[in-house]
């Protein structure tokens, strides 16, 4: 349990963009093969640096 609410504490603080991009890897990447799934979370990241919440 203390493992998990480290982890919500270390997300809280994302950007909303960036959650919903690992939402979205997650979700839609355990549907898919390893290869594709792997291709989608580096578009999903690469999108991340696209916005304007760039550290």
């Amino acid at each position: 349990m203390v493992r998990a609410e480290t982890m919500a504490k270390k997300m809280a603080g994302l950007s909303l963009q960036a959650l919903s991009r690992i939402k979205k890897a997650v979700n839609e990447g355990a549907e898919k093969p390893f290869d594709t799934a792997i291709d989608l979370e580096v578009d999903l990241f690469g999108d991340i640096f696209s916005t304007d919440n760039v550290r």
